[in-house]
């Protein structure tokens, strides 16, 4: 898969994995309890976890010391949606 289709695949489950990915690109390395706080206080820990778990397998983010941050690859999605998008959600 390339940027454009990572991208596609970010916005498909009604944006969740896309506001997983911004909570991690602003916020730069930051923890699971972080992420799951901006994401949702009162909320389940699973869907955190779940999508935290599927962006590592597509190489967008990577743990570092219990705290995750973009890759290389993530860096470069974040770049083409700034480019090309409206970025009201990031």
């Amino acid at each position: 898969m390339g940027i454009t289709e990572d991208i596609q695949w970010l916005k498909s489950d009604e944006g969740s994995l896309l506001t997983i990915f911004a909570i991690i690109a602003k916020s730069g390395p930051c923890s699971l309890r972080q992420i799951k706080m901006s994401y949702s206080k009162n909320g389940d820990w699973w869907p955190v976890k779940l999508y935290v778990k599927m962006l590592e397998e597509k190489k967008i983010v990577e743990e570092r010391e219990g705290e995750y941050s973009l890759t290389e690859y993530g860096k470069k999605i974040l770049e083409t949606i700034k480019a090309t998008e409206d970025l009201t959600a990031l």
